[in-house]
C-alpha cells in the first residue's frame, strides 16, 4: 500500500471513546450477550450514536480488534478490498501474504473472494471488525465482498457492520442460521436515564418532567437531544422545550439552522460551509482549499467548543464534521452556489496530488465531476498503477470516468490496454476508434491494435512495428510492444525472430519490464525450448515463469494462462503425470479471461493445452480445447499458420480413442460462472453480475452439474475445490 498511507490509517484508527460520553451500559450488555452470533448489525438513521456503541464495544472488548471506516472510495471492489486486508492485517500480521493477494486480485469472483475466505479462515486467535458506514457500499461486486466477509467470519470473531440502512448482505440466511444480532432504531433510543446523563455532561440538567418532555420530542434520538443541550446551553434557557423540535430528519435542518448556526457570524458560517466538502481535513488541506491561513488552529478552536467536530488522530491534525452538520452545509452550499462546491473539490484534489497522495486526489476530482482534472490525475499514475499490478483499481477508475472517457484519448489509449488484459473485446475495440494516430500515447493504442487482431495480422503487424518505433531501448513500454511484436512472429511462423525478441526482454531490469510481461516472455521462450527439444532449457524457464508469477501474485492475471500450460508441459515430459494435470486445471480457470480479445495469444495457448491434454490421455478435455479455439478462429480468421495447428490438432483428436470427461470439459461459460457457484449469490443475481438471463444461468449450472456427476451447487463447488478449478 504505496500510496495514501496517512489517510489509510486514519479509516483504520478506532475512533476514541471520549471523556464525557455515555456509556451505553444496556446495548453493551446486549452485544455480550450475543458474543456468539458472528455477525451483528447496526443499522439507524444518523445520529443515533452507531459508531459510539461500538467504538465503545471495541474499547470493553477482550478480543483483538479492528475498525475500517468506509467512505464513497471504498465503493469498488478493489478498493474495499485493499482496506480490508489492512484491516484484517491489523488483527493477526501473519495474515500479510493472503491479505497482499486479496489487495492485488482482479478478477472478484474467481480470485479475490476465495483469497478473502482464506484470509478469514487462516485467523484461528478470535477477533471483532467492525465496518462503519456500510450504506456508502452500493457496487454489486463491492456489496459481495462484505456478503462474502459475513459468511465467512471464524468461529469465536465476530464482524459488526453500522449502516443508515439495512445492508445488503444475505441477513435472511443469516438470519435463519441464528448467526445474526441486529440492533436498530428503537434499539439505540437513549432512554431517561442516558438522556439525562448526556444533558448533565453537556451542562443542561432538567428536571425529571422537562427531562420527560425533551426526550418524547426527541424520541431518544442523541443527535437530537445533543443538538437541544447546544442550543439551551447557548441561550442560557430551557426554551427549546417548547419549539417544535422532533427526533426525524426532516425537522433537522430548520433547527440547526435556527438554534445553531444563526448563532454564528458570517466568517465562522462561511468557513464551515466551505470546508464541508471535505470528507476529512486538516490545517494545511484547508489552507489550500480556501487561500487562506491558520486553519488547523480554527479547526482546533471548533472541537474544543463541541461544535460537532470530530477528531481523526490522537495528534488532532485532521477532523471531520458530525454527519448530520457536514450534510446540511454542503446543501445549503450547494443551494447558494453551486459551482464553488466543485471548485472546492478541485483544489482539495490538487492539494492530495501535491502531498503525494494521487488516489486520494482523483476520486475528489471524480466526485467534482471534473473529469479535464481527473484525466491529468489518472494520466499520471496509471502507469505506475499497472506497473504495481493493481489492475482492479485501474478497472474502477476507468469505469468512473464513464463515456467521458471517450472525450480523453490517452486515458482512452490505457483504459483500452486494461480491459483488453482482462478480456473486454467490445470496450477497446469502440475506445480506440476515440485516439487519434497522433496522440501522445499512440503507441499503447498500437499495441492494443496488435492485440484484438481486429484488422488481421498484417495490420496488427504494422500496429505492433508502430509501437515498437515509438519506444526506444531503455524505456518502459518496449518490452510491452516487443513482447507483441513476438506473439504475431510465433503467429506467422517466424519462431526465430519471436526468439530473438523474447530474449531481449526476459532479462531486463525490474524497472524496465512489468512482471506480467516478463512471466509471459519467459514462458513463450519456453515453448520455444520445448518446440527444438531443449527441454533443460525450458525446465529452466518454467522456473524462472513460475518464480515471478508467486513473487509478483499474478495468479489470476491472464498471462498466467500460458506459464501454467508450459508448466504442465513441462511436467509431463518428465513423466509427473500428476503435476501435469494440476497445473492444466489451473490453467482452466483463466480460460474465461484469455479470449478474442487478445486472439492470437488465446490460440495459440489454446492448441498447446489441447495437445497437452490428449498427450495425458484426456481426449475430452482435448476437444473441449479444440471448440473453444474453434470460436476464436471464427471470429478472428486471420491468424497465420495458428489454424493450421488448429487443424492437425483437430485430426489427431479425431483419431484418439474417447477418454474421460467430466471437468476438463467444461466450456469457458460454464468456467467463468463456476467461481460464482461458491458466493451467496441466488441464480438471479448472478444473472444480473454476468448480464445473462436467469434461464441462461440455471442452463449453465445444470451443465456444470452434469460433467461434474453432482446434484446440486453445493456438491459442484466441493467437486471444483476437490479437482482443482476453484480454491477451497
Amino acid at each position: 500500500m504505496t500510496r495514501g498511507v496517512p489517510l489509510i490509517e486514519r479509516k483504520l484508527a478506532v475512533p476514541t471513546v471520549r471523556a464525557g460520553l455515555v456509556p451505553r451500559r444496556g446495548l453493551l450488555a446486549m452485544l455480550s450477550a450475543h458474543r456468539s452470533e458472528p455477525v451483528v448489525v447496526v443499522a439507524a438513521p444518523p445520529g443515533y450514536g452507531k459508531t459510539t456503541l461500538l467504538a465503545q464495544w471495541v474499547a470493553a472488548e477482550d478480543r483483538r480488534a479492528a475498525w475500517l471506516t468506509l467512505d464513497a472510495a471504498d465503493n469498488s471492489p478493489a478498493v474495499l478490498l485493499r482496506h480490508l486486508a489492512a484491516a484484517l492485517d491489523r488483527i493477526v500480521p501473519d495474515a500479510v501474504p493472503v491479505t497482499r493477494a486479496v489487495e492485488r486480485a482482479i478478477h472478484v469472483y474467481a480470485t479475490a473472494l476465495p483469497h478473502l475466505r482464506a484470509a478469514l479462515g487462516s485467523i484461528a486467535e478470535p477477533f471483532v471488525l467492525v465496518l462503519d458506514d456500510v450504506h456508502l457500499i452500493s457496487d454489486p461486486g463491492a456489496v459481495d465482498v462484505l456478503g462474502t466477509l459475513a459468511e465467512n467470519v471464524p468461529g469465536g470473531s465476530q464482524v459488526a457492520f453500522a449502516s443508515r440502512d439495512v445492508p445488503s448482505i444475505p441477513l435472511a440466511r443469516l438470519r435463519a442460521r441464528r448467526l445474526l444480532f441486529e440492533l436498530g432504531t428503537s434499539d439505540l433510543a437513549l432512554d431517561d436515564a442516558e438522556a439525562a446523563a448526556l444533558l448533565r455532561e453537556a451542562g443542561v440538567p432538567l428536571l425529571p418532567a422537562d427531562l420527560h418532555e425533551l426526550g418524547k420530542r426527541t424520541e431518544g434520538w442523541a443527535a437530537g437531544l445533543y443538538l437541544a443541550a447546544q442550543s439551551m446551553s447557548a441561550a442560557g434557557s430551557t426554551a427549546v422545550l417548547h419549539t417544535e423540535f422532533r427526533g426525524t430528519d426532516r425537522f433537522v435542518a430548520d433547527f440547526l439552522r435556527s438554534e445553531l448556526l444563526t448563532r454564528l457570524d458570517a466568517d465562522e458560517l462561511a468557513f464551515l460551509r466551505a470546508t464541508s466538502i471535505l470528507d476529512e481535513m486538516s490545517g494545511p488541506l484547508v489552507d489550500h482549499v480556501l487561500a487562506t491561513t491558520g486553519s488547523a488552529a480554527r479547526l482546533t478552536a471548533l472541537e474544543a467548543s463541541n461544535r460537532f467536530v470530530v477528531p481523526l488522530d490522537r495528534e488532532r491534525e485532521w477532523f471531520r464534521y458530525h454527519t448530520l452538520l457536514r450534510e446540511l452545509l454542503t446543501s445549503e452550499l450547494r443551494a447558494q452556489t453551486p459551482q464553488r462546491v466543485s471548485e472546492l473539490r478541485a483544489r482539495a484534489a490538487d492539494w492530495y496530488v501535491e502531498a503525494g497522495m494521487p488516489e486520494q486526489g482523483l476520486g475528489l476530482a471524480f466526485a467534482a465531476e471534473d473529469f479535464d482534472r481527473a484525466a491529468r490525475i489518472f494520466l499520471q499514475i496509471a502507469m505506475e498503477t499497472y506497473w504495481e499490478g493493481r489492475i482492479g483499481m485501474l478497472q474502477g477508475w476507468i469505469r468512473q470516468f464513464g463515456e467521458q472517457i471517450e472525450l480523453f484519448p490517452d486515458v482512452a489509449s490505457i483504459a483500452s490496454l486494461i480491459m483488453v488484459l482482462l478480456g473486454d473485446e467490445a470496450t477497446p475495440t469502440r475506445l480506440l476508434q476515440s485516439v487519434p494516430a497522433d496522440s501522445r500515447l499512440a503507441n499503447v493504442a498500437d499495441v492494443v491494435r496488435s492485440l484484438l487482431v481486429a484488422d488481421g495480422l498484417t495490420a496488427a503487424r504494422e500496429a505492433a512495428d508502430r509501437a515498437v518505433a515509438a519506444a526506444p531501448r531503455g524505456t518502459r513500454f518496449r518490452a510491452q510492444a516487443l513482447l507483441c511484436r513476438a506473439i504475431i512472429a510465433d503467429a506467422q511462423g517466424e519462431a526465430a525472430g519471436a526468439e530473438a525478441m523474447l530474449a531481449e526482454i526476459s532479462d531486463l531490469p525490474v524497472e524496465l519490464i512489468a512482471p506480467p510481461g516478463r512471466s509471459t516472455a519467459l514462458a513463450l521462450r519456453a515453448r520455444h525450448a520445448m518446440e527444438t527439444g531443449d527441454w533443460s532449457a525450458a525446465g529452466a524457464l518454467v522456473h524462472r515463469a513460475h518464480l515471478v508469477v508467486v513473487q509478483h501474485h499474478l495468479v489470476d492475471y491472464s498471462t498466467t494462462f500460458l506459464v501454467h500450460v508450459v508448466a504442465a508441459r513441462y511436467a509431463l515430459h518428465r513423466g509427473d503425470r500428476t503435476r501435469a494435470a494440476d497445473e492444466l486445471m489451473a490453467a482452466q480457470r483463466l480460460r474465461p479471461v484469455v479470449t478474442s480479445a487478445v486472439a492470437a495469444f488465446a490460440l495459440l495457448v489454446r492448441v498447446d493445452m489441447g495437445r497437452t491434454y490428449l498427450a495425458l490421455g484426456d481426449t475430452a478435455g482435448a476437444r473441449a480445447m479444440v471448440a473453444d479455439a474453434d470460436d476464436i478462429v471464427r471470429r478472428r480468421p486471420d491468424l497465420g499458420v495458428l489454424p493450421l495447428a488448429l487443424d492437425a490438432l483437430r485430426v489427431q483428436v479425431a483419431a484418439a480413442p474417447s477418454r474421460r470427461s467430466g471437468s476438463t470439459t467444461l466450456t469457458a461459460a460454464e468456467m467463468r460462472l463456476m467461481p460464482y457457484l461458491s458466493t451467496h449469490l441466488t441464480y438471479g443475481a448472478v444473472a444480473t453480475r454476468l448480464g445473462l438471463s436467469e434461464n441462461t444461468v440455471k442452463t449453465q449450472a445444470g451443465s456444470i452439474y452434469g460433467k461434474l456427476d453432482v446434484n446440486s451447487r453445493m456438491e459442484a463447488v466441493a467437486r471444483a475445490q476437490e479437482v482443482g478449478l476453484l480454491d477451497p
